[in-house]
């Protein structure tokens, strides 16, 4: 059996405005762990997430069921080697925070996208742009881009944590 979801804001899941951290998603995944009752499982983390799935294995927290393996795709293993695009980086500063919905349209935003996609023809923008604006998912991109610095500021509890040098 397979158990996906949204991270609260984002794809589809419901967009409050408020400060989008890891411990917040953590209790989100919790939640659905719960609903789903899953007891023992193989954490497929995505991009975001990865960090939730490397906090696991460092045991902070403990994870929700038993860990029973872990497959990382598309996320910074070592947060100091992630490169930011232009786009996060302007959108995580203060100006962003205050104007980026204004500039932040479909076209820049796909942009963005594909230039970080391998094969740059697969992209189905209509789903992607609606999974990005539903439920006013644009003026919340800055709040969600908090996970940059929180990453950045993990990466030491991971390196002790999880034996191995990040480097």
């Amino acid at each position: 059996r397979c158990v996906s979801f949204d991270f609260l804001g984002f794809g589809e899941s419901s967009k409050p405005r408020r400060v989008y951290h890891y411990p917040l998603q953590h209790e989100v995944l919790a939640k659905v762990v719960q609903a789903a009752k899953i007891e023992k499982a193989v954490l497929v983390a995505h991009d975001y997430a990865v960090t939730l799935g490397q906090d696991f294995l460092a045991g902070t927290p403990k994870p929700p069921f038993a860990l029973d393996g872990v497959v990382f795709m598309n996320g910074a293993l070592d947060p100091a080697q992630h490169r930011t695009r232009l786009i996060q980086r302007f959108l995580a500063s203060p100006l962003g925070a205050v104007i980026g919905v204004r500039v932040l349209g479909r076209s820049t935003v796909m942009k963005a996208l594909r230039g970080v996609l391998v094969r740059k023809d697969v992209l189905p923008e209509d789903d992607v742009w609606a999974s990005i604006t539903a439920h006013g998912g644009l003026a919340i991109q800055p709040r969600l881009l908090h996970y940059l610095a929180e990453r950045r500021g993990r990466r030491e509890a991971f390196r002790d944590r999880l034996g191995r040098r990040l480097e």
